[in-house]
C-alpha cells in the first residue's frame, strides 16, 4: 500500500469514529430520556401499599451522629491496598498480553532472523505496545499524574532501545537518525489510534461507544476496498453496505457473549481497541494479500486475549465472599453523583457487586449492552419492574460472583414511579452495606426523605453511611433521622443497639485518596462500634 493510500484511509477511518462518536452522543441522549420517561409512567395495577409502621414506644437509647472526615489518617492506612493493588493488577495483566499482542504482531508481518535486526525488532514491538499505555489509565484508575509518569517510563524504553542497539550495531543504517527514525516509525503505527481513543474512551460514549465502533470498523473496511479499487464512488456504498448487513449481528454476538459473562464492560472497551489496532496495523501490508492481513488482524488478537484470560486466571480472584454495596442518591446530584459513581466503582468492584435503582444521573454509565440492544430495537419497556412477581424475578435474578476478570458487575433495577418502593425494600432486606449520597439533601427530597427512613427501621446500623457535604442540610437530615428513630418497628434490628450511631462521612472533594477512606470506612465500621 502507498503511503498516500495509506495516510487516505487513516482520514477515512477517523472521520468514522468521529461519526460513531457523534452518534454514540446522541443515541445516549435518547436512552436517558427513555429511561426518564418510564420512570415517570405508572402501571395500571400497583402493589399493595406498605403495612403501617407498628406503634410502640421509642427506642431506650438515643441516636447518635459520628462524622467522619477524609482527612483521617486511619482510614487511609486501612484502605491503601483496597484501592489500589486489584485494578493496577488488572492493568498489568492487560500490559503483559499488550507486549504479547504486539510481539506476535512482529513474528506474522515484520519478521526477520538477521542478527543485526534485533534492534530494529525490538523497537517494532516497542511501538506496537502503544495501545496498553491508553488501557492502562481507564483500567487502574491512576490520575492523570499517574498516567504521564507511566507515559515518561514507556518513552525511556524507547530511547533504551534505540541506545542499545546504536552501541551494539554501529554499522546499521538504522541509527543513523536514531530517536528521528523512531519517533517516525511510532507515529506511522500510532497517531491514527492516539487521535480516535480520546473520543472512543471519552466518559460520556464509553458505555456504547465500543458498540458503535463496531459499525465504525466495518465503515473502514469498507473504505479499504474502496482505496484498493481506486473508486471513490464506492466507498460510502461499501462502507454502508458492509456496516448494515454485519453491524447488527455483531451488537447481538456482543451482547450474548455479555450475558454468558465470556466479556465484561472493561474488557469490551478494552478488547475493541486491540482488535482496532491490529486491522488498523495490518493494513500496512495490504500490498502481500489476504494471505497476510487477516492472519495479522486476527491472530495477535488472539493471543492478547489467551494471554490476558490466562493471567486473570492466575490471579485467582473471587474466592472470598463479596460484600454486596447499595448506592442509593440524591437524583438531583447529576454530574457530582456520576463523579463518585466512577470513583468508588474502579475499586470496589474488585470486592463485590454494586446494586442500585435506576436514576437520570446515572442511567448512561451503567447501560448493560442488552439493555443498549433493547433499547435500539424498541424493547427497553421489558426492563422495568411493573408487578410483585416481575420484582420477585429480577432480585432473584442478581448475581454475587465476578466476570472472568475478577471484577463483579453492576446490577440495577429500573423502575416506574410507583414501583420503586418496592424495589427498595427487597433490596435493603439483602444484606447489603448501604451507602447513600446524601449531598445537596433538603425537605425537597421526599423521595429521600423516604429512603432515609426505610433504612434506619431495616439496615443496621453498622451496615450503611450517608455521604454529606456543605450543600447538606444536615440540621434536617438529623432531625429526619430522630424522628425516624423514634418510630421504629418492633422488630427493627436497630431497636436493641448498645450504642446507636448514624455514621456521616463528610466528603468535600473526589479524588483516590478520599475514596479509598470513604470505602475503608464504610468496609470496616467495627473499629467505631
Amino acid at each position: 500500500m502507498t503511503l498516500r493510500s495509506f495516510t487516505t484511509l487513516l482520514l477515512v477511518f477517523l472521520a468514522c469514529v468521529g461519526v460513531a462518536f457523534v452518534i454514540s452522543v446522541v443515541v445516549l441522549r435518547r436512552y436517558q430520556r427513555a429511561v426518564v420517561r418510564s420512570m415517570a409512567e405508572r402501571i395500571s395495577s400497583p402493589g399493595p401499599a406498605a403495612p403501617p409502621r407498628t406503634a410502640i414506644n421509642p427506642p431506650a437509647r438515643p441516636l447518635g451522629f459520628v462524622t467522619t472526615r477524609a482527612e483521617t489518617a486511619a482510614a487511609a492506612k486501612r484502605g491503601r491496598r483496597f484501592t489500589l493493588d486489584e485494578p493496577r493488577k488488572t492493568a498489568l495483566v492487560y500490559l503483559v498480553s499488550g507486549v504479547c499482542f504486539a510481539l506476535a504482531m512482529f513474528l506474522i508481518t515484520f519478521r526477520t532472523y538477521e542478527a543485526a535486526y534485533v534492534g530494529r525488532a525490538a523497537m517494532l514491538v516497542w511501538s506496537l505496545s502503544w495501545p496498553a499505555m491508553m488501557v492502562w489509565k481507564p483500567v487502574s484508575g491512576v490520575g492523570w499524574r499517574g498516567w504521564w509518569a507511566g507515559v515518561a517510563v514507556y518513552f525511556a524504553i524507547g530511547v533504551t532501545i534505540v541506545a542499545a542497539h546504536s552501541a551494539l550495531f554501529p554499522a546499521d543504517r538504522f541509527v543513523s537518525s536514531r530517536l528521528g527514525m523512531a519517533g517516525s516509525l511510532w507515529a506511522a503505527f500510532n497517531w491514527g489510534m492516539t487521535a480516535a481513543v480520546p473520543f472512543l474512551m471519552a466518559r460520556r460514549v464509553r458505555a456504547v461507544g465500543v458498540l458503535v465502533l463496531a459499525a465504525a470498523v466495518l465503515a473502514s473496511l469498507g473504505a479499504l476496498a474502496a482505496v484498493k479499487s481506486q473508486q471513490a464512488a464506492n466507498l460510502v456504498v461499501v462502507a454502508a453496505v458492509a456496516a448494515g448487513a454485519l453491524g447488527w449481528p455483531a451488537l447481538a454476538g456482543i451482547s450474548r457473549l455479555y450475558n454468558r459473562r465470556l466479556i465484561s464492560d472493561e474488557s469490551l472497551y478494552v478488547d475493541a481497541i486491540w482488535l482496532l489496532y491490529g486491522a488498523m496495523t495490518a493494513m500496512f501490508r495490504w500490498d502481500q494479500g489476504l494471505s497476510v492481513v487477516l492472519p495479522a488482524a486476527i491472530v495477535p488478537f488472539a493471543v492478547f486475549k489467551l494471554v490476558s484470560h490466562a493471567g486473570f486466571a492466575w490471579l485467582g480472584r473471587g474466592s472470598a465472599p463479596p460484600r454486596k454495596l447499595l448506592l442509593l442518591r440524591v437524583f438531583a446530584l447529576g454530574d457530582r453523583s456520576r463523579q463518585l459513581f466512577r470513583a468508588l466503582a474502579v475499586p470496589w468492584r474488585y470486592d463485590g457487586p454494586i446494586r442500585l435503582i435506576t436514576g437520570p444521573d446515572l442511567a448512561t454509565e451503567t447501560v448493560e449492552p442488552n439493555e443498549f440492544l433493547d433499547f435500539i430495537g424498541r424493547r427497553l419497556t421489558k426492563h422495568f419492574i411493573d408487578s410483585d412477581a416481575t420484582l420477585d424475578q429480577r432480585v432473584r435474578a442478581l448475581e454475587s460472583r465476578p466476570d472472568f476478570d475478577g471484577r463483579y458487575r453492576v446490577e440495577e433495577l429500573f423502575c416506574h414511579d410507583d414501583t420503586w418502593t418496592a424495589a427498595l425494600g427487597a433490596l435493603i432486606r439483602g444484606d447489603h452495606l448501604v451507602l447513600m449520597d446524601l449531598r445537596s439533601f433538603s425537605p425537597l427530597n421526599r423521595g429521600c426523605i423516604y429512603e432515609v427512613e426505610e433504612l434506619l427501621n431495616l439496615v443496621p446500623l453498622p451496615r450503611m453511611m450517608f455521604v454529606v457535604d456543605g450543600t447538606t442540610d444536615e440540621m434536617f437530615l438529623k432531625a429526619t433521622l430522630t424522628d425516624a428513630w423514634a418510630r421504629l418497628d418492633a422488630d427493627s434490628p436497630n431497636r436493641d443497639a448498645l450504642e446507636p450511631r448514624v455514621r456521616l462521612f463528610r466528603l468535600d472533594r473526589i479524588n483516590s485518596r478520599t475514596i479509598r477512606r470513604l470505602a475503608s470506612d464504610l468496609l470496616q465500621p467495627a473499629s467505631r462500634f
